[in-house]
């Protein structure tokens, strides 16, 4: 469930105007955060992948 404050975030931006809200989730977090989103309505409009290689230091000279 989002929490509270979200929620009622996301209702007072809609009372005032807001008619879009957007957020970042990464979806292999083991919460599920991905879904607690999905539940009320969120849906996945773009994807980001990122890499990443683990260096070993520079030495100083």
């Amino acid at each position: 469930m989002i929490p509270d404050f979200r929620l009622a975030a996301l209702r007072g931006a809609a009372a005032n105007g807001c008619r879009a809200a957007a957020l970042d989730v990464d979806s292999d977090d083991v919460t599920g955060a991905l879904r607690v989103y999905e539940r009320p309505g969120f849906e996945t409009a773009r994807t980001n992948v990122a890499w990443s290689v683990a260096q070993p230091p520079v030495a100083s000279r």
